[in-house]
């Protein structure tokens, strides 16, 4: 019900001339009412912009009190002898609700001619009162407006003053609770010359995590009330020379055919833009902290590992949809021979060429067909301006950053008021050790930025009106004009119709005159001394441990055939984290440094030897079996060696093996016993072809016992000749016994034999007795009969059969 009273008081108001600001959370102090379409193109709070410039230190915590011209002066500009109307605004930021209070207007004593006397009144803005208004109560976080007359013979002592002052008093209880100053141009006397003013503004996006911006995100920012079509709203046609973040460019580039039409779109409107065009660093990356931790500037390196062929297929006008016609032509325009080496007289080579081909008919070949992936100096291509600035975070300097700049082919800085000594009044074209600089004038770029930033419309147009006062007295000072730099925040882009504002104002008003950088750098340096501006811890520490991160993954990259395809994404990403748009979110930024460092870590660890139980060795020459794993989408070629705690095993080789993407692999280093048997502790290591060790060591127990295989061999022979040795002695005694039968059986029939004989003996000697002639005659034969050992083939005579009777000799003639 309060904020709707709010709201239904506002109305009532504004009919009078009068409004009511209703102010957010102190979170929020940096939108405003017609800056909402960017709330729904952020993605997650990565992408959280800090509060506005404008609010100084403290003001979450105070009353502010604001005082501006009417809405019905335009200009800004008043006429101190005639009566004025001006818009008085409170903001309660206190956290408690604030009572009905007076609003006490008052002038300075003597006029304001000088930067000097201005700082001392808003310092201290006592004065008579020259007139005051009741303002209602104000409820937390809110902000209440009135508008004060202010007769015309009030303010004539400032008559004839560059500028015009006021100073607020808030009463509350009869005390004064807080203070406001203002100072607006005067109208009269007419500046006698105006002061050249160039503005420096940029194009960027919100803090990501990623370095390159998705198509959803592009078609949100590029759309019609996006935030990259309302940054290019706000500076295109106007006085400002517009310093872009490449990967803007590239980020709708990389997708070929496939960019949003409206992100087409947006790159042809900033392709046409009459502005001054520069480019920042890549993602805005931090130029003042990579040069103070020792790196120079990093360069992006390459995109082809986001490149898909299939978006850049077709007739090459398809295929340069998403390139602007006058980038394209930027990029084309480069000399063909680049990179190649350089001739002193081109003419008379290219005589030589055409005499060389007029003698030499060589066969005609087909020509190579063009590469349709755009290369990486084709994504960057673009027509700058001038591509010699380096425009790091304010006060961020340090003694060596320029010349790394300058090392870097960034020859001239622009630069903050708080890097280099107090000065006023003089050239922003600035010499520092030896190196070119555009130092910002403070006093000016203060207003603008707070003009550009600014929470409400009241506290818009004192933060103008401030800087035409500025300018006015910059103006009336004695001596050559002199040629002044201003620069927007780089988060200005939130406030795009602020800005808008601003810059008309500004190229409106009679004390400006809008330059160009050019006209800036070519105006006469002045001699400055730089202000250390070292950046403070913990920014440098969480920096350098990113880069180490990076070191040691590219190192691990080598274990593919392409190792850019983990190191192209890894750099982007980095540069992305070091986006100046990440300083004003300290908290935010240490958490993205974390989960970045944690997968930088996961990544290196991808590939790893897989735990193993103990293994056993019963052989003199065996393989030990070791899982890998590789968590990696892309194949990877690894190296596995083992290392034996002692002599037992010795490892002749290592060995070589490609790992298929997301999967384990088996693999059997050759191993030989050596001498005894015993325990060994098996150390697995990887490393890449190139000798990077990953991974960590995995020690596997290992049992060797490889004496069971020359002992089983032995074992084995043994039962071999045992076996042979009981056949052969089974078939010897097989045959022994057979010998034995068949003797038996000799001796056997020799006994019957003998018998026989015997009777036959008998026989013959009774034939003897008678004379039988058979007798006479086997005496004969008997007595020639030789001895057993000399009968033939070995037959003894008790062995030979038995004459029979019909074998007997016939009996012999006479």
């Amino acid at each position: 019900m309060a904020r709707r009273g709010l709201v239904l008081l506002a109305a009532g108001l504004m009919v009078t001339g009068a409004a009511v600001v209703p102010r957010l959370t102190a979170g929020l102090a940096g939108s405003s009412g017609d800056d909402v379409a960017l709330a729904g193109s952020r993605s997650d709070a990565s992408t959280r912009v800090p509060a506005a410039a404008s609010e100084e230190p403290g003001d979450d915590e105070r009353l502010i009190v604001r005082i501006a011209p009417s809405v019905a002066n335009a200009s800004d500009a008043v006429d101190a002898s005639a009566p004025l109307i001006v818009d008085v605004e409170v903001s309660n930021r206190t956290g408690e609700p604030l009572d009905a209070s007076v609003v006490r207007l008052t002038a300075p004593g003597s006029p304001i001619s000088d930067t000097a006397s201005l700082d001392a009144w808003v310092s201290a803005p006592t004065g008579p009162a020259v007139a005051e208004v009741q303002v209602r109560p104000i409820g937390v976080g809110g902000a209440a407006t009135a508008s004060v007359s202010i007769p015309a013979d009030v303010l004539g002592l400032q008559a004839g003053a560059p500028v015009v002052a006021l100073g607020a008093e808030l009463v509350v209880g009869g005390e004064t609770a807080a203070t406001g100053a203002a100072a607006f141009p005067s109208t009269t006397p007419t500046p006698a010359r105006a002061v050249s003013v160039a503005v420096v503004g940029a194009i960027t996006v919100p803090a990501q995590v990623t370095g390159l911006i998705d198509a959803e995100q592009l078609t949100a920012w590029t759309g019609p009330l996006g935030l990259l079509s309302r940054q290019l709203d706000s500076l295109a046609g106007r006085p400002v020379a517009i310093g872009i973040d490449p990967r803007i460019i590239v980020s709708i580039r990389v997708l070929g055919t496939d960019a949003p039409p409206a992100a087409v779109a947006w790159l042809e409107r900033l392709a046409a833009v009459p502005n001054e065009i520069f480019p920042l660093a890549y993602a805005d990356a931090d130029l003042a902290l990579q040069s103070q931790l020792g790196v120079g500037v990093l360069g992006v390196g390459t995109f082809d590992d986001v490149l898909d062929p299939a978006r850049f297929q077709g007739d090459s006008e398809d295929a340069t949809d998403a390139m602007p016609a006058a980038a394209a032509a930027a990029a084309s325009a480069r000399p063909a021979t680049a990179g190649s080496g350089t001739d002193e007289h081109p003419v008379e080579a290219s005589e030589a060429s055409q005499a060389s081909e007029a003698s030499e008919t060589p066969e005609p070949t087909e020509p190579a067909e063009p590469d349709p992936l755009p290369s990486t100096d084709d994504l960057l291509a673009w027509p700058y301006t001038r591509t010699d600035l380096a425009w790091p975070a304010e006060g961020t300097v340090a003694p060596g950053d320029l010349a790394a700049f300058r090392a870097a082919g960034l020859t001239t800085s622009i630069l903050s008021a708080a890097n280099v000594d107090a000065d006023s009044g003089r050239n922003a074209a600035s010499t520092l050790d030896g190196e070119t600089a555009l130092v910002a004038d403070g006093r000016v770029t203060e207003a603008l930025q707070a003009a550009a930033t600014a929470p409400s419309e009241v506290a818009q147009r004192e933060a103008s009106a401030r800087l035409l006062a500025e300018l006015a007295l910059r103006a009336a000072e004695p001596g050559d004009s002199a040629a002044l730099l201003a620069t927007l925040p780089r988060t200005a882009g939130e406030n795009a119709t602020r800005v808008a504002t601003a810059l008309d104002r500004l190229a409106e008003s009679p004390v400006a005159s809008p330059a160009s950088l050019a006209d800036t750098v070519g105006a006469p340096p002045t001699a400055r001394t730089l202000v250390d501006g070292t950046e403070a811890e913990p920014r440098p520490s969480y920096a350098r441990r990113m880069l180490d991160a990076e070191a040691r993954e590219a190192e691990f990259a080598t274990v593919l055939d392409d190792p850019t395809l983990l190191t192209a994404p890894v750099r982007r990403d980095l540069l992305a984290l070091l986006d100046i748009a990440w300083r004003d979110l300290p908290d935010e930024w240490s958490t993205a440094v974390g989960t970045w460092l944690v997968a930088r870590s996961d990544t290196v660890g991808a590939i790893s030897v897989v735990p193993s139980s103990p293994v056993n060795v019963l052989s003199s020459e065996t393989g030990v079996p070791t899982t890998i794993e590789n968590r990696l989408p892309y194949p990877a070629n690894i190296v596995v060696n083992v290392a034996p705690s002692n002599g037992r095993l010795i490892v002749d080789d290592e060995v070589a093996v490609t790992l298929a993407p997301e999967s384990r692999s088996n693999v059997r280093v050759p191993v030989e016993a050596g001498v005894g048997n015993g325990q060994v502790v098996l150390t697995v290591t990887l490393h890449s072809p190139t000798g990077v060790a990953v991974g960590s060591a995995v020690q596997i127990p290992a049992n060797v016992q490889a004496d069971w295989e020359g002992l089983g061999a032995a074992v084995l022979a043994v039962l071999v000749v045992a076996f042979f040795a009981f056949g052969l002695w089974r078939t010897i005694r097989r045959r022994r016994k057979a010998r034995a039968e068949e003797a038996a059986a000799a001796e056997a029939a020799d006994a019957d034999a003998g018998e026989t004989g015997s009777e036959e003996r008998a026989s013959g000697s009774e034939e003897r007795a008678t004379g039988s002639p058979e007798i006479a005659s086997g005496s004969d034969a008997s007595s020639d009969t030789p001895d057993d050992e000399d009968a033939p083939n070995g037959i003894h005579a008790d062995e030979r059969p038995a004459p029979q009777a019909d074998d007997a000799p016939e009996p012999r003639d006479g």
